[in-house]
Parts: C-alpha cells; sequence; structure tokens
C-alpha cells in the first residue's frame, strides 16, 4: 500500500498513548522554536525527529511522503527567486547574465526556510499520523471550552460556554489529511496519463486540486448541517 502523508495509522507505539491535547499544547511552540534554528540544530532536529518516528513505527517510505509537500513548496519557491533574480539583472545590465550558472545556487536563506518548512512538516506528521481525527477534535474543542469558561468569570463579559472556533480549527485539521490524499489521486491519475514531472504537472494538477477541496468541504458543511452540528454554538 502506497504511503500517504498525514494519514493516521493505527499502532501500539509511545506516541499514540501520549494525549492528544499534551501533542497540540507541545506542537505549537516546537514549530515556532524550528524556524529559528540554524543549519546545525536543523540537522539535530531531522535525526531526532526521523528516529522518533522510527521507534514508533513509521518507516522511511512514510516519513518520505510526509515531508514531500514542503519539498513540492520549496521547489516552487526556488522557481520563483530565480525567476526575480533573472527580473532584476534584466533591469540592471544585460551583461550580468555572464554570472548567469550563480543564479541557480540557492541562497543560505533559501535553504535554511527550506529545511526548517521541512522539519516542521515532519514535526506535525507526528500529530496526525499517531492521532485520530476525533481525539484532534476532542482536544482542541477542550481548550477552547476551558478558555470560555475563564474568560466567563470575567464580569460584563458574556461568552458562549460552546467551542465554535475549537469545532472549525479541529475541522481544519483533519482536512488536510484529506487534500494530501486528493492530490495523491490527481498525481496518481496523472502518471497513469503520460503526464511529464515538474513544474507543469503542479501547474496543471493545481486547479482541479483547489476544486476537488472545494466540493468536498461543500460536501462536509452539508452533512455538519444536517447534523445539526453546523450552528451547535448557537443552541
Amino acid at each position: 500500500m502506497k504511503a500517504v502523508a498525514f494519514r493516521y495509522q493505527k499502532r501500539d507505539a509511545f506516541l499514540y498513548h501520549v494525549p492528544a491535547i499534551i501533542k497540540l499544547i507541545l506542537l505549537f511552540p516546537l514549530a515556532i522554536s524550528v524556524m529559528y534554528l540554524n543549519l546545525i540544530c536543523l540537522c539535530a532536529g531531522f535525526f531526532i525527529i526521523i528516529t522518533f518516528g522510527s521507534f514508533s513505527g513509521f518507516s522511511i517510505k512514510d516519513q518520505w511522503a510526509n515531508i514531500k509537500p514542503a519539498l513540492i513548496y520549496g521547489f516552487l519557491l526556488y522557481q520563483l527567486t530565480i525567476a526575480g533574480r533573472c527580473i532584476d539583472i534584466l533591469r540592471t545590465s544585460l551583461l550580468s547574465f555572464a554570472v548567469f550558472p550563480s543564479l541557480l545556487i540557492p541562497g543560505t536563506g533559501y535553504v535554511l526556510l527550506v529545511l526548517r518548512l521541512t522539519l516542521v512538516m515532519l514535526l506535525s506528521s507526528l500529530l496526525f499520523c499517531t492521532t485520530s481525527s476525533i481525539e484532534i477534535k476532542d482536544a482542541v474543542c477542550m481548550v477552547e471550552i476551558k478558555i470560555r469558561s475563564l474568560l466567563g468569570k470575567i464580569p460584563f463579559i458574556k461568552i458562549s460556554p460552546h467551542a465554535e472556533f475549537g469545532l472549525m480549527l479541529a475541522l481544519s485539521f483533519n482536512f488536510i489529511p484529506h487534500i494530501v490524499e486528493l492530490w495523491d489521486s490527481l498525481e496518481r491519475s496523472y502518471t497513469a496519463r503520460g503526464g511529464k514531472k515538474g513544474f507543469r504537472k503542479i501547474r496543471i494538477l493545481l486547479f482541479p486540486l483547489l476544486s476537488l477541496s472545494f466540493y468536498a468541504a461543500s460536501e462536509k458543511a452539508k452533512a455538519l448541517a444536517a447534523r445539526g452540528l453546523a450552528h451547535s454554538g448557537q443552541d
């Protein structure tokens, strides 16, 4: 079976027994901290996360599938960077094209940005792959209800006790694996029809992905409305 990024996989490992609320609370500060790491710390972070993921039952193939979206984004960012450099050269002097090979060498800032995003993606995958959608929803809603109960004790502040924002946030989190699965399905169809890899593939598949994602979101909203969950915060 082909590995799909961010798909929940039921296994018996330590990370599966950690409460979802603890994983959520740790994820955000860790992700923010990653964006400030230097190259040496990033390499150490990759080693720690990959090793920890391996002990949790995830193969290198599974972890590679989880970081592919970040690498695709990095490739697009690289192409945009090269295009920007070429435009700057055209504005200054055509003679500068003598140093054209140097344009293809990515800068240190770009490399660090892609590595940081990739590490954040790998870190986030540990949450989604070891936590079911129901556990994520319950954890997010629990945090919001606790915050609302504390705010409700402040005089002159009237606030609903229902987790309205938490439910929307949990639905957004749970929709990420579905988008990745849609992309994987489109990519397989594109490859089966003899499509070529590279930027052309991304450009062709992007609009079908957006269309299918909006349709899936609309169907999920209709299902929630049919179950009376769309306006649960107003009951």
